[in-house]
């Protein structure tokens, strides 16, 4: 953001410097031209105005709501692409994704609040986690651990 907001400033500045060369020239008689005071005051107002949205683009922002963690196999390493579940304890809001190459996920911009968390791959899930707390602007993390699904009995 400060970046672009510096490169607008100075196309700003360019523009005006081609528009009003003559004017921005210092001159030898004491008379000074309206035009020339007019467009000083111009620039000295684009100029600060472009420091007080400089200003205001740095101050800081809160922290996102996030929960994040990685979930394990059985066999303790990490689970690539497994399917990650997350609903709110009351039931609403179901939110659902995947992990990536280093078993990690990540929630994020979600409402502060309890949670109830279950992940799965393949033959294997989590129990779920009832209850995960969750603070505004803060990230709470989790590590998920795979059990294998015991098979149904057939009848």
């Amino acid at each position: 953001m400060f970046v672009s907001s510096y490169c607008l400033f100075v196309q700003l500045i360019r523009m005006c410097q081609k528009r009003t060369a003559p004017l921005l020239r210092l001159r030898h008689s004491p008379k000074i031209d309206r035009s020339e005071v007019t467009v000083r005051k111009v620039l000295l107002s684009v100029f600060a105005a472009s420091l007080l949205l400089l200003s205001i683009n740095t101050q800081a922002r809160p922290h996102p709501t996030r929960l994040a963690g990685i979930v394990l196999r059985p066999n303790g390493k990490r689970a690539v692409n497994a399917m990650v579940l997350l609903e709110r304890s009351d039931g609403s809001a179901p939110l659902a994704k995947r992990t990536n190459v280093q078993g990690a996920f990540v929630f994020t911009y979600i409402r502060p609040g309890l949670y109830d968390v279950r992940a799965a791959e393949g033959r294997d899930a989590t129990v779920w986690r009832h209850n995960v707390m969750v603070h505004a602007g803060r990230e709470t993390y989790l590590t998920l651990r795979l059990e294998p699904i015991p098979p149904r009995r057939q009848r």
